[in-house]
């Protein structure tokens, strides 16, 4: 993932937090927003909160948009919902 975000030519990129997942294993040892730092890159941004997210991405949505969103759990719940 992270090699992906470095070198992706994707307009804008908006990277949550990683939240524990039940049955993971493993602490995580990292946080989104200590990727989003190393990428180090202007399109690539660590948004704290999925309402947060959705306001950004609600600027830059135009007609032709394609927006994938990753994730599970409460994200993909937030997004359906989001999108109505």
């Amino acid at each position: 993932l992270f090699r992906s975000l470095c070198n992706s030519s994707i307009q804008n990129i908006y990277v949550n937090e990683i939240y524990d997942v039940p049955g993971r294993s493993g602490d995580i040892k990292i946080s989104s927003k200590d990727i989003v730092k190393k990428v180090n890159k202007d399109n690539v941004k660590y948004i704290e909160t999925f309402k947060e997210g959705f306001k950004e991405i609600n600027k830059k949505l135009k007609k032709d948009t394609v927006l994938l969103v990753v994730g599970a759990g409460d994200i993909d719940k937030e997004a359906r919902e989001w999108i109505g």
